[in-house]
Parts: structure tokens; C-alpha cells; sequence
């Protein structure tokens, strides 16, 4: 049996697809919000997202990777799986809103550089749970292996950051007041999606009562140690690999100004972008290989292995010499001429491109093989590399 057959390759296809889709909706948005708001609205909008990114795994506690993984196990899990990752999120999240109040001034002279953005923290907490359950969705869907309705979700959740722009129609003012309406509306809008897609293509019933009941049983939890295990050891993957792009943008506007967190943001919203020519094999890698690990087809893992390795060192360096060489046509096209600042870092930065992919492809094998958190040592490496010239 070989990771590349027919069925697989019309998966990737798929998967491709969406994340094409995705990023021309991230494309437009981007756009849309550097010819409309203020470079200091700009920053504070990519400060949000990456704040988002940065925390959505602690509150979540990974538990969306535990799903990819342990329900290719055991397939009859898959609900109870989700319900215990959705009531850990849910407490967490009312843990951080009732604290809100007593943090805010505090959180948003951290990430703003000024505590007068403190009334976007709600919005940001609300958006961060919307998002985090959306992440819980996909995780169910992918350990499933149902990457059709996964994509799906994924490509109605981005498509959503669009038709909420419309508000800007209704309601402007300045981009503090805008922001505000932008995430709240976007998370309802996202959260009501999910939970149609999963009543719809899941095997949740309406009635959550039961499953709750059972989620609230600690001996449950207990006997599920190595699920919880999974993605709460993974934790640290997903703060050092956030950091990676959140470091830059909050040491900028904590230290400088929102004006100069907006360039690193662009040169982050960029990179990010990128990272979508590897997520389609990553997203599918983690399942296929912990199904072939349960099965033991040491044949499968090992030329499946090789073909990826081989592919890492091929387009993915390719891919990162050409984002050097068109580095200005990519922020003029995109951005505009205001962001011209940003074209000689891009280029500086555009041969580690290849080796993010490479990271992006090569996690996938690694987190379906073994329990073992080898992406936590490769991501604190570079948090720590990115750390210190941020300084």
C-alpha cells in the first residue's frame, strides 16, 4: 500500500484547492484593509491575528492535533473525542473573559503599545473562540479523514473575514470602533457555520446533553491520558511557532510604533501566505501516517518518507529564490506603494522560505510517527533564533 494513490492524490488536490481559495480570500482582505484603514489600523489588525495565533493553542490545550491523530485509531471515539475538546475550550474561554476586566490595560499596552486599545481585547477573546472551535472542527474532520467537509468548513471560515468586510458599509469611524464590529461579527458567523457543518456532516446529535454529562466525569479524562497527552506535549510546538511571527510585530508596536508593526506584519501576513503551498500534504501527512504506524506498514512509512524528503529539497528552495527575486512586484501588486519599505526585507528573507515548507511538510510525518514532540525542540530553535534578533 503507498501514500500515493489515487484516492490520496485527489485528497492533496482537494486540500490544494482550498488552500488556494484561502489564500486569494487573504489576498483580497489584506488589500482591502491596506487601501481602507490606517497603516496604525493595519498593525492593529495584524497585531489581532497574530495574538489569535499565538494563543488559540494554549486554550484549545492542542487538543485538535489529538483528534487527527487518535481518532484515526479508533473512529468510535471521534465524537467524545470532540465534546471533551470542546468543553475545555469553552471553560477556558470564560476563565479569560472574567479576567478580562482586571488585565486589559495591562495586555494592551503589552501588544498595542498603548493601553487606549483595550476595548479591542473583547472582541479578540470572542474571535478567539470562534476560531479555536473552528480549529477543534478541523482537527475532527481530519482525524476522520474526511478531508472534503474539512476543507470546506476551512474555505467557508476564510470566506467569511470577506463577506463580513460589508460592515464597513454600515459601520466605520475609526479603526478601533470598525475592529470591534469586524471580529464579533466574524465569530458569530464562523461559530453558527461550524456547528451546521458538524450537525450536518458529523454524527453529533442535537441534543449535546448526554455528551456533556460524559465530559464532566473526571474518570474519563483519566482513562484517556495519552489523548490529552498528545496535544498538551505538543503545546509548546504551537507557542514557538506562533512566536515565530509574533515576536517581531508586538516587539515593533510595544516598542515603536503600530506604523512599523503594519510593515513586519506584511512581510508575516506574506510568509504565512506561503505556507500554504505545504499545509495541504501536512494536513493530510498526520492521519495517513499514524493510520500506516496502527497498522504497521513499516514499507509504506519508509518510501512514503523518502518521496517527501526528496520533494523538500526541490521546489519548496525553488519556491523561496523566486519570492526574493519578485520581492517588490509582491508588495507593489499587494499592498501598494506605501508598503515599498518592506521590499528589502522580504528579499533578505525570502531563501528561508524554502525552509519553512520543508519544516511544514516534514512535521506531519514526524507528529504521526510518534508520540514523542520532536517539532517542539526544531520550533523553539527558531523562536529563539528570531527572539534574539529582535532584540
Amino acid at each position: 500500500m503507498t501514500i500515493l494513490k489515487k484516492s490520496f492524490l485527489t485528497e492533496v488536490s482537494f486540500t490544494f484547492l482550498s488552500q488556494v481559495l484561502i489564500a486569494i480570500f487573504g489576498i483580497i482582505l489584506l488589500k482591502i484593509f491596506a487601501r481602507d484603514l490606517s497603516e496604525e489600523g493595519m498593525g492593529a489588525y495584524l497585531v489581532i491575528r497574530r495574538a489569535i495565533a499565538l494563543t488559540y493553542p494554549l486554550i484549545t490545550l492542542n487538543l485538535s492535533m489529538s483528534m487527527a491523530r487518535y481518532i484515526s485509531f479508533d473512529r468510535k471515539k471521534a465524537e467524545q473525542y470532540l465534546v471533551y475538546s470542546f468543553f475545555i475550550l469553552t471553560v477556558l474561554n470564560v476563565l479569560t473573559l472574567i479576567t478580562l476586566p482586571l488585565t486589559q490595560n495591562l495586555i494592551a499596552k503589552i501588544i498595542f503599545g498603548d493601553a487606549k486599545y483595550g476595548s479591542l481585547l473583547f472582541p479578540t477573546v470572542i474571535f478567539l473562540y470562534a476560531n479555536s472551535f473552528h480549529i477543534l472542527c478541523i482537527g475532527y474532520f481530519r482525524g476522520k479523514q474526511n478531508f472534503l467537509i474539512m476543507n470546506i468548513i476551512n474555505v467557508l471560515f476564510w470566506f467569511g473575514s470577506l463577506v463580513v468586510i460589508v460592515i464597513k458599509y454600515f459601520i466605520f469611524g475609526n479603526f478601533v470602533h470598525f475592529l470591534y464590529y469586524y471580529f464579533v461579527i466574524y465569530a458569530l458567523l464562523a461559530f453558527i457555520m461550524n456547528w451546521v457543518m458538524l450537525l450536518k456532516h458529523g454524527e453529533l446529535e442535537l441534543n449535546l446533553l448526554p455528551y456533556i454529562q460524559n465530559a464532566l466525569r473526571i474518570n474519563n479524562y483519566q482513562s484517556e491520558k495519552s489523548f490529552f497527552k498528545y496535544g498538551i506535549f505538543r503545546l509548546p510546538t504551537g507557542f514557538f511557532l506562533a512566536s515565530l511571527f509574533f515576536i517581531p510585530i508586538v516587539s515593533a508596536s510595544s516598542t515603536i510604533s503600530l506604523k512599523t508593526a503594519a510593515y513586519i506584519g506584511i512581510i508575516v501576513a506574506i510568509l504565512r501566505m506561503l505556507q500554504l503551498l505545504g499545509y495541504p500534504f501536512n494536513l493530510i501527512f498526520l492521519p495517513k501516517f499514524s493510520s500506516f504506524q496502527a497498522n504497521d506498514d513499516q514499507k509504506s512509512i519508509q518510501k512514503n518518507s523518502q518521496i517527501v524528503i526528496d520533494y523538500i529539497f526541490s521546489f519548496p528552495l525553488i519556491i523561496g529564490v523566486l519570492i526574493s527575486f519578485f520581492a517588490r512586484e509582491v508588495i507593489l501588486l499587494w499592498f501598494g506603494a506605501k508598503y515599498s519599505v518592506v521590499v528589502p526585507y522580504l528579499m533578505l528573507l525570502g531563501p528561508l522560505v524554502g525552509l519553512f515548507l520543508g519544516y511544514v511538510l516534514i512535521r506531519g510525518i514526524l507528529d504521526g510517527l510518534t508520540d514523542f514532540p520532536y517539532s517542539n525542540i526544531i520550533t523553539f530553535l527558531g523562536m529563539f533564533a528570531v527572539g534574539f534578533v529582535s532584540l
